[in-house]
């Protein structure tokens, strides 16, 4: 999660340093966040519920993990302007056929 968090800093800051166009799609930091909270929710720690020595390590945590929320939704919304203000390499419905494309080829080839 951090990883996508440091590249979609790292993207956004070169197209407005460079003033050059974004890629047609910007890293998965919003996914990525929610396979955590999940994982998160799932952890034996969080199902049990008793009080714990270490309850505020968990809570340092779990505020580290909520801002977090914050600075990817403002990065998506950051995402969205500099799209709109640079436009992308390759607009999106042109990157997706691209793929569909690819897709049917190799789905020909394995039919014969």
């Amino acid at each position: 999660m951090v990883g996508n968090i440091l590249l979609y800093f790292y993207i956004l800051a070169s197209a407005m340093r460079l003033k050059t166009p974004l890629p047609p799609y910007l890293p998965p930091a919003r996914k990525a966040w929610n396979t955590l909270i999940i994982k998160l929710r799932g952890l034996p720690v969080v199902q049990s519920k008793q009080a714990l020595e270490k309850d505020h390590v968990y809570l340092f945590y779990y505020a580290y993990i909520t801002v977090l929320e914050d600075i990817i939704r403002e990065l998506d919304k950051l995402g969205k302007n500099l799209t709109l203000l640079f436009g992308a390499i390759v607009p999106g419905d042109q990157w997706r056929n691209l793929f569909e494309e690819d897709i049917e080829q190799n789905n020909k080839l394995q039919i014969e």
